[in-house]
C-alpha cells in the first residue's frame, strides 16, 4: 500500500474520529440545555402561581 494512501486513510480516520467526538459533545449540551430549560419552566411556573 502507498504512503499516500495510507496517509489518507489515517486522515479520514482521524477526521471521523473528530466528528464522533464533535457530535458527542454536542448531544451532550443537548441534553444539558434541554434539562436546564425543564427546570426553569418549573421555576417559571412556581413564579406565575405564586404571582396570581
Amino acid at each position: 500500500m502507498s504512503t499516500d494512501i495510507m496517509s489518507l486513510q489515517i486522515s479520514a480516520q482521524e477526521s471521523r474520529r473528530k466528528k464522533k467526538e464533535y457530535m458527542d459533545s454536542l448531544e451532550k449540551r443537548v441534553e444539558n440545555c434541554s434539562s436546564e430549560n425543564s427546570d426553569l419552566r418549573k421555576k417559571v411556573e412556581v413564579l406565575e402561581t405564586t404571582n396570581r
